[in-house]
């Protein structure tokens, strides 16, 4: 009985310890990426990929959540590129004048696409990331500054 009790008490704390390294991770997402221990976990490079591009926004200072990046989204979108990226910004949901998105969640460190409807501007810097195969050269000219300083401050 005594050693029922004490391999439930270590249970406890290893799923307990797993929630306070990694924060309250879902285990039916495929990513997580914890700003405030740095843990990535992921299920796939893609999604490493995009988990990552959270790291090097939170390590630039989120130059996602600068008005001067949205005017860049925007400033890129309002002409035609044959790119795939150009193609998953122009897709990707809140953007192409969608700004009741937009507005709701630009500024949330904590939102979702599944909690919240739209993850903010974040998502979307993270995504142009996990879309170049995290070779900043792959992103498009015009968007590559906010990938390489934090000078936008």
């Amino acid at each position: 009985m005594k050693k029922i009790i004490v391999f439930i008490g270590i249970f406890i704390l290893f799923i307990s310890s797993g929630f306070i390294i990694y924060g309250n991770f879902d285990p039916n997402r495929q990513g997580s990426y914890n700003p405030k221990t740095g843990k990535i976990i992921c299920t796939t490079e893609f999604v490493c990929d995009h988990e990552e591009g959270h790291a090097l926004d939170k390590s630039l200072g989120y130059p996602s959540k600068s008005q001067e990046w949205l005017q860049a989204i925007k400033k890129y979108q309002s002409v035609y590129h044959s790119d795939s990226i150009y193609h998953m910004i122009a897709t990707f949901p809140g953007t192409n004048n969608n700004d009741y998105w937009l507005d709701l969640n630009i500024y949330s460190d904590t939102c979702s696409l599944r909690s919240s409807g739209w993850g903010g501007y974040s998502e979307l810097y993270a995504m142009i990331y996990a879309y170049s195969f995290t070779d900043i050269s792959k992103i498009p000219e015009s968007l590559q500054y906010w990938y390489l300083t934090n000078d936008y401050k």
